[in-house]
């Protein structure tokens, strides 16, 4: 039951729901404009979509052996591909969509990424913690949703440690890499 029960929240805490779910949320909470919102989600929609693309291509083209990527090397060709992708995401919106937040978030985010592939090498840090930390993050300062936000963040953290995923070291850099990712998206739109 425990294993069936930490799964269940590892798969809804991954950073392709968590990530999306979060940023629809906080246009809503903010009452951001019905234009905004529908870029919003175009735009998350395609990112989601490339990414599933590229798992499921890596997996059919025998690159991968399961589109969960857990080898170290399938990790890591799926965590460059998804900082290219964040990172040309934010220069493409920063350019054409004249909300800056928007580019801002996802300059963040491949940058969580990038630190994550940067300290590889000697840590498994878990992206699934860092990236439910940035999503709470970003309701910063509504109180009730980042405590709401918090325990999504230790309920993660929770089930990749059941899972044999990660170290508490690892989930705990996760939390702090994700912390500081919103640190510095509210610092830069602020």
């Amino acid at each position: 039951m425990r294993i069936a029960l930490a799964r269940c929240v590892s798969i809804l805490g991954h950073p392709l729901l968590v990530m999306p779910s979060a940023t629809i949320g906080l246009a809503v909470s903010r009452n951001a404009s019905d234009e905004l919102t529908r870029s919003l989600v175009l735009i998350l929609v395609a990112v989601v979509a490339v990414a599933l693309a590229f798992s499921i291509w890596s997996v059919w083209s025998g690159r991968w052996a399961h589109i969960d990527a857990s080898d170290p090397s399938e990790r890591n060709s799926l965590n460059w591909f998804l900082a290219a992708v964040l990172l040309t995401v934010s220069a493409i919106t920063w350019r054409s969509h004249p909300a800056r937040e928007i580019a801002i978030g996802f300059l963040v985010s491949g940058l969580a990424v990038v630190i994550v592939l940067i300290l590889a090498p000697a840590w498994k840090i878990s992206l699934h913690t860092c990236f439910a930390a940035i999503a709470t993050g970003l309701f910063w300062p509504d109180l009730l949703l980042v405590t709401a936000g918090a325990l999504v963040v230790a309920a993660v953290a929770w089930s990749r440690l059941v899972l044999h995923r990660h170290t508490i070291a690892e989930v705990l850099l996760g939390a702090l890499v994700g912390t500081a990712s919103a640190i510095g998206y509210h610092a830069s739109v602020g």
